[in-house]
């Protein structure tokens, strides 16, 4: 059983202790670390997209995740990373998912532009994932069931961030871009192809007011009080290329550089900031973006345990008071008051959205 040890001195202290030791009998909730790695680096030929690194992107992330405590993580490379079975790996996810848990979805290949397909973008345009098999140039017959749209993952990510509540967390990483201009074979550029759309002439200069990639404003405008604060950062800016670098994304090397570094105190804005100048370092024409509650330490809620409440705190009054950890317990307290009435406080709209 572990136990959170808290050094202080002083009555006042004291007395806060005892208070919270005797009013609270909650056990706060284990949290499990869940992934879904998804890359296409292998197209068929007939798509006429460029190959890239995105396999070997996806081994790089598993041992990332991996070394970070991630136990849960499915990946899905080329031929496996299909439409139909990136779907399927997030319905299973979000059956999976508990109260508290930690999700992370990724993905690296090719991003591309497509027409609206339900008049909810100002830019005429819906951001899409490349999944394999998905042809690069416009085709009558085809009906986009190889392209993930920005709306299709983004209703998947609202539901787990429902399912795991205001103590879990989703974060996003998209190594892949969304540009207006086909880029040159050979390039090792990302994100190569033209929008999609059956009258190319339609496709223009388009103003940069809130895209930053794939995550559908839907997963930001929604009610949010009781459920995950999501994270979304994306390889680089709207509309240019990004790139490889010696067989991985220059990315996904950075993010997982940026792993490495991550201790408790790391806030998703000091994350994002060591991925961006890594990133810069490895090729100076490559900047990512992100939105979300940068604010927020990464993987903050992932260090409870189920044996650990109040009851098994050690109080030792003869030293002096951690301020750090005092904020800990304080802070455990407060997660504790939520989980109680967060089933209490539930909104109509968590009641009727994507009702299992």
């Amino acid at each position: 059983m572990k136990s959170i040890k808290l050094y202080m001195s002083g009555k006042l202290v004291k007395l806060v202790i005892l208070g919270l030791i005797l009013t609270s009998n909650v056990l706060v909730k284990a949290s499990n670390k869940r992934a879904i790695l998804v890359g296409v680096g292998l197209q068929p030929k007939d798509t006429k997209w460029e190959d890239t690194y995105a396999g070997n992107d996806v081994k790089v992330m598993q041992e990332s995740l991996k070394n970070k405590g991630f136990a849960d993580v499915q990946s899905l490379k080329d031929e496996q990373a299909t439409k139909e079975k990136t779907i399927a790996a997030l319905e299973e996810a979000y059956k999976k998912c508990q109260e508290g848990d930690v999700f992370l979805f990724y993905f690296s290949g090719h991003g591309q532009l497509v027409r609206d397909m339900n008049a909810d973008e100002p830019d005429l345009y819906d951001e899409s994932l490349v999944l394999f098999g998905a042809p690069k140039y416009y085709d009558e017959a085809y009906d986009f069931e190889n392209h993930l749209l920005d709306e299709e993952l983004s209703e998947w990510l609202n539901k787990i961030r429902i399912k795991v509540g205001s103590n879990g967390e989703v974060m996003l990483l998209i190594d892949a871009s969304f540009t207006l201009v086909e880029q040159p074979k050979g390039s090792n550029s990302r994100g190569g192809g033209k929008p999609m759309d059956k009258d190319s002439s339609l496709v223009k200069e388009i103003t940069m007011t809130y895209d930053i990639g794939i995550l559908d404003d839907m997963a930001y405008a929604a009610p949010s009080n009781n459920y995950a604060p999501i994270n979304h950062i994306t390889a680089g800016e709207m509309f240019k290329p990004i790139y490889d670098f010696s067989e991985n994304g220059v990315f996904t090397l950075a993010v997982s550089r940026a792993f490495e570094t991550i201790s408790d105190s790391t806030t998703y804005n000091d994350f994002f900031e060591s991925v961006a100048a890594i990133c810069r370092e490895i090729n100076p024409n490559q900047s990512p973006k992100w939105e979300g509650f940068m604010e927020n330490r990464v993987f903050e809620y992932f260090s409870k345990d189920e044996n650990c409440s109040f009851s098994n705190i050690l109080v030792d009054l003869n030293t002096e008071l951690d301020e750090t950890e005092l904020k800990t317990m304080f802070s455990i307290k407060e997660n504790q008051e939520k989980n109680i009435n967060r089933e209490a406080n539930k909104t109509d709209w968590e009641k009727s959205f994507f009702k299992d």
